[in-house]
């Protein structure tokens, strides 16, 4: 199965990096998502899941953890 995932900037409707964030992969991984695809702001990336390297963590992750880690 293959996951799309998409953000536009709302001013001005541009592509904008929506790269999974650690917390995402491991919860794709548990649904056996083969293959990912997302905006960045050059247009689109493919890519296998098990290929996949996540690097950030989310805003929603950083905030939690300050108040809770």
């Amino acid at each position: 199965m293959t996951l799309y995932i998409v953000r536009l900037n709302q001013t001005n409707h541009k592509w904008v990096d929506s790269h999974p964030c650690r917390d995402c992969y491991h919860k794709l991984c548990k649904l056996k998502i083969k293959r990912i695809v997302y905006s960045t702001m050059d247009g689109f990336e493919s890519i296998k899941l098990k290929e996949y390297s996540p690097t950030s963590v989310s805003e929603g992750d950083q905030y939690y953890n300050s108040l809770f880690g």
